[in-house]
């Protein structure tokens, strides 16, 4: 897709309320990786807009949250569960992209309820927040 489209369509896609975050976010990272400093609506899973530039935002791949987070998963003989639980948490933290960094305290109550769903040591916040990924990727799948 020529780079003037991708850029006259991602106002409707990153302000709607109906299109996927996933979606959403691939775009985001997609004009950020082409350096788009034009400034864009973005509705976020919460239903908060905010204006994001583009080529502002961090990559997500080399998130250090990612990096602690996968650094705070037990020692697993399974090398499988490993893999799939970092997988998980990587999902779930592209969700909350470009804000993962200001929502996620990286500790052992958000790894619980990123990898297990279990939220009862997260503020009513942060339990709307992790509730809302899992939805999220129920209606995904």
């Amino acid at each position: 897709m020529p780079v003037k489209l991708l850029v006259n369509i991602a106002p409707n896609i990153l302000a709607s309320t109906t299109i996927h975050p996933l979606i959403k976010v691939d775009l985001l990272d997609t004009l950020r990786k082409l350096k788009i400093n034009e400034s864009f609506d973005f509705v976020f899973i919460n239903g908060e807009h905010y204006q994001v530039s583009p080529a502002k935002l961090p990559n997500e791949q080399s998130s250090e949250v990612k990096k602690r987070l996968f650094a705070l998963l037990p020692d697993h003989t399974d090398q499988a569960l490993l893999v799939a639980q970092q997988a998980e948490i990587s999902l779930k933290l592209l969700l909350l992209y470009p804000f993962a960094t200001t929502i996620i305290k990286v500790n052992h109550g958000w790894l619980d309820a990123l990898v297990k769903g279990e939220t009862a040591a997260l503020s009513i916040s942060e339990k709307e927040i992790a509730v809302k990924l899992t939805e999220l990727l129920d209606q995904w799948a």
